[in-house]
């Protein structure tokens, strides 16, 4: 009895530390770029600002107000955002509350401070959440909770959970929806072992909420339809009560008539979407072919999604091989229709990965559409990690532990100054990550309010990162330091190779953006920080004419150098 309680002690300590590590981690950086804003973030954000505080659907006056982007849609000389709505209805609540307190008040809040709510409470809290769900789910299939933290921190630091629970894209909100919604219909005991989740959760309430959170996920980003659709057939092949399931198809109706609904409000119709309205001709042709831009796939897509260095998963996450590995030990297990349902909803990302027009996703780490595939890995790579620590041969444990930390190498210093890679880049890894942290590039966070600047304002962050992680991985391999010693001249190897013999592919284009970023968000750059630039010629011209004010010659005549 002693041990039982000292185990659920565990449990839940450790899922709060996780929390407590997800959220600091998520919010610590603020990645906005006023004078240059992604247009994936910034059209949601806009939709939600109209909504919010004028009850508008179209986003003109937001346009005029704060910026032009092109990721939009027209319609009857009206503009409105292209992307699937759900994001930004969710967003709709705190930046209304926002509003409303902001005009008791006689104040107009900024567009940062908007983005930062909005960013925070429909991405950064429920990925947070998420992470101590994800923990204690895995238990059934990775009995030790140090271990499963180990790996529970690998997800949050390297894996595109890591890159999309920063931003105010769809991807990683429809992540968090589709697995949580998994877990409430799969109808076994989920986290807790003595049967909490059975025991205190209305089988009715579970598969009402269940069905709700499908539908929410499937209004966020469309591709998470064909999941989702997926996860609700295996609920009801699983479940032994099959009448419950009637109110999940009910809830799940709810967000979608609300999405139908503002379909008929913005383009007439309510089975119109924005992207059939795209005000971009080159977005337009993307979509227009397949469904959505999705149809069969290819190889090019294929390898560039997941092998490729610009995108692909195992390039930047290479550990979730050992995802895909796992299937073998989850099905080894005896859980045979967890694998068989994980794998399914695995290949529809894939599939969908590899066959959508725009397969590199834009400017972005790593490939985006795989986001909502990664929690479903995690399932057979605790299985794996179950197998593996059980067995005698330290190999595969060795293997585990050199990619998880290259995985994190790569992707949290990726995502940390920059999460934008420009898509013609090769390497970008190289030629646009590691040079934002040598010139000291970092992003908002709170190290600039204590005073630092450059890569000291991260050093809070980093001191955080680097306890945390030492603890993981030897609770990870169990203190067994022989493993992590082995592993490591694998992920020297690994960096040797991604840094030095991958090619580069960098052109003067790339040179300039590069150069404008650091004049334009550096930090270190205070004084240029107040530029409202429109264009990237107005960029160089004002950031030369400032900098010869201030005598700096050299610097002014490098900023000239990039004029278009």
């Amino acid at each position: 009895m002693v041990k039982i309680f000292g185990e659920m002690k565990n449990e839940k300590s450790l899922a709060i530390l996780l929390f407590a590590w997800s959220l600091f981690s998520y919010s610590y950086f603020f990645h906005f770029h006023d004078r240059w804003p992604n247009p994936n973030e910034t059209t949601r954000l806009y939709s939600s600002i109209s909504m919010a505080e004028d009850g508008e659907f179209f986003i003109d006056r937001q346009i005029i107000k704060y910026g032009v982007i092109w990721d939009r849609a027209e319609y009857k000389g009206r503009l409105y955002s292209d992307k699937a709505p759900g994001l930004s209805l969710m967003a709709v609540i705190p930046l209304a509350i926002l509003h409303k307190v902001s005009s008791f008040f006689g104040h107009d809040p900024s567009f940062a401070l908007k983005h930062w709510l909005a960013r925070f409470f429909c991405v950064i809290l429920p990925s947070a959440l998420f992470s101590s769900l994800l923990f204690l789910y895995l238990r059934r299939f990775l009995a030790d909770p140090f271990q499963r933290a180990g790996l529970i921190f690998i997800y949050t630091t390297g894996t595109l959970a890591c890159t999309f629970s920063t931003l105010f894209f769809g991807h990683q909100t429809a992540a968090v929806l589709l697995f949580t919604a998994f877990v409430l219909l799969e109808g076994e005991r989920t986290a807790d072992p003595s049967g909490a989740v059975e025991k205190h959760w209305n089988p009715w309430l579970r598969a009402g909420l269940g069905g709700f959170l499908l539908g929410l996920a499937a209004i966020t980003e469309y591709p998470v339809i064909i999941a989702g659709f997926a996860i609700f057939v295996f609920s009801l092949v699983v479940r032994k009560q099959r009448a419950p399931m009637l109110l999940t198809v009910a809830a799940g109706l709810v967000p979608v008539f609300a999405w139908l609904a503002y379909n008929k409000a913005c383009f007439d119709s309510p089975f119109s979407l924005g992207y059939s309205h795209l005000d971009n001709p080159g977005f337009a042709a993307v979509h227009k072919s397949g469904l959505l831009g999705v149809g069969l796939p290819n190889i090019v897509a294929f390898a560039g999604s997941i092998f490729g260095p610009k995108r692909g998963l195992l390039f930047f996450s290479p550990v979730c091989i050992f995802g895909f590995i796992g299937f073998f030990h989850l099905w080894k297990a005896g859980w045979k229709q967890i694998a068989i349902i994980a794998g399914i909803v695995c290949l529809v990302f894939l599939w969908i990965a590899s066959s959508f027009g725009y397969w590199i996703g834009g400017d972005v780490v790593g490939p985006r559409h795989l986001t909502p595939l990664i929690p479903f890995l995690m399932i057979p790579m605790a299985a794996f990690l179950e197998s593996t620590s059980r067995g005698r041969s330290k190999t595969g444990m060795i293997l585990f532990t050199a990619t998880a930390a290259v995985s994190i190498g790569m992707t949290a210093t990726s995502s940390i100054p920059f999460p934008f890679f420009f898509t013609p880049l090769v390497n970008p890894f190289r030629d646009m990550a590691l040079a934002l942290w040598s010139d000291g590039i970092f992003p908002y966070n709170p190290g600039r309010f204590l005073g630092l600047k450059g890569i000291y304002s991260a050093i809070p962050y980093l001191l955080v990162f680097f306890a945390f992680a030492v603890f993981c991985f030897s609770w990870l391999v169990k203190k067994r330091i022989t493993i992590i010693c082995r592993a490591l001249p694998l992920v020297c190897l690994w960096f040797a190779i991604v840094i030095n013999i991958l090619p580069s592919g960098i052109t003067e284009e790339n040179r300039g953006n590069n150069y404008r970023l650091k004049t334009v968000y550096s930090p270190a750059g205070e004084d240029l920080l107040s530029l409202r630039l429109a264009d990237s010629r107005k960029i160089d011209e004002d950031t030369a004419k400032i900098l010869a004010a201030q005598g700096k010659t050299a610097e002014a005549l490098e900023a000239s150098r990039w004029m278009k």
